[in-house]
């Protein structure tokens, strides 16, 4: 009987220290757990702050990108328009100084008694369209130039835009790494246990008996 009694109080004792390291280890896992997602609750914190300012830097460049694009898209267009402006007025000078230059020549001709039907007539007159045509060429090739001077200053005035942006940042939460022994504790504390229960049990049985018949009938 004494072995009974000791070896069950052994084995109750072993049972509840293995229950007690099962819960905490447990509680630990719990803890470190509990640790880990309120870091990964700061770090979202942090992550949502620095895409807030990335957005609202982005947002900044965005206007000032179409501030610049609104300002060199009007100083185009009335470039453009004075310029178109110049050679509507050199042409119609042209013409007017063509038409009185032609006038002159044909007076200067009816005053010497040339008829403007006569060779040398009809040779000058034709050297001045010649360089009537030549002054028109003039004219249109320096307004092709100014067009291309207007465009390539816009362009000058877009390449100030930024676009270097910002990426958002994407949050990527810390898991894993948290070991859960309590089953492990409980299994290990329970074979401890029953062990211990036995090795008690034999020991009260030694003591009490004074001999190594154990009562069972079984001697060592």
């Amino acid at each position: 009987m004494p072995m009974l009694i000791m070896g069950g109080l052994a084995l109750a004792s072993g049972v509840m220290g293995a229950f007690g390291q099962s819960g905490q280890a447990k509680a630990q896992a719990m803890q470190q757990q509990m640790q880990q997602d309120q870091a990964n609750f700061q770090n979202q914190l942090k992550v949502d702050s620095d895409n807030r300012a990335i957005l609202r830097q982005r947002l900044g460049q965005e206007m000032t990108n179409l501030s610049i694009a609104k300002a060199a898209g009007k100083q185009m267009g009335l470039q453009k328009f004075y310029a178109g402006e110049a050679l509507n007025n050199a042409r119609s000078q042209l013409s007017k100084n063509t038409q009185q230059v032609n006038a002159q020549f044909l007076s200067a001709l009816s005053s010497r008694g040339i008829s403007a039907k006569s060779g040398t007539a009809r040779a000058l007159l034709r050297q001045n369209i010649e360089a009537t045509e030549a002054n028109s060429l003039a004219l249109r090739l320096n307004a092709d130039r100014q067009m291309k001077d207007i465009g390539t200053n816009f362009q000058n005035a877009l390449a100030q835009r930024r676009n270097d942006y910002v990426e958002a940042q994407a949050f990527i939460p810390t898991t894993g790494g948290i070991v859960d022994a309590s089953s492990s504790a409980l299994t290990t504390g329970l074979i401890q246990a029953g062990l211990g229960g036995i090795s008690a049990g034999v020991g009260a049985g030694f003591q009490y008996s004074g001999s190594d018949d154990l009562g069972f009938g079984v001697t060592l």
